[in-house]
């Protein structure tokens, strides 16, 4: 699992910096690096939470986890309230946000793996 954290960082930083190169030349394909940043952290959550007990969680990540569902569930009562433009606004700010703090707290993780193994070698 600490492989799959540096990797997961790594990965994340590179499509991040990519997604913002793409955007500085095709800004109206910004939403594609949405799909592309997001997806990869999708797939890295349902990593994150199929192996709970396998590694050292960061407050921060059940944070974060509690901030998606109370936006899925947000989404869902705007969707279903008519609010739509409000949804669509929302929807073009808030996944950057997520993103940033979403790599943050997989490096805050990473370091605490590096810390936790400096203790092993007093």
């Amino acid at each position: 699992m600490k492989l799959f954290k540096k990797i997961d960082f790594w990965i994340q930083v590179i499509l991040i910096a990519g997604s913002l190169i793409f955007i500085a030349f095709e800004p109206s394909d910004f939403i594609t690096t949405y799909f592309i940043v997001g997806g990869w952290q999708l797939f890295s959550c349902i990593i994150h939470v199929s192996l709970t007990g396998h590694f050292i969680s960061h407050r921060w990540r059940t944070l974060y986890y509690r901030t998606l569902l109370g936006l899925v569930i947000s989404t869902l009562l705007l969707y279903v309230t008519g609010l739509v433009l409000l949804l669509l606004f929302l929807m073009v700010f808030l996944p950057p946000v997520l993103a940033c703090w979403y790599a943050f707290t997989c490096s805050e993780e990473n370091d605490l793996l590096m810390k936790k193994a400096f203790i092993h070698l007093k």
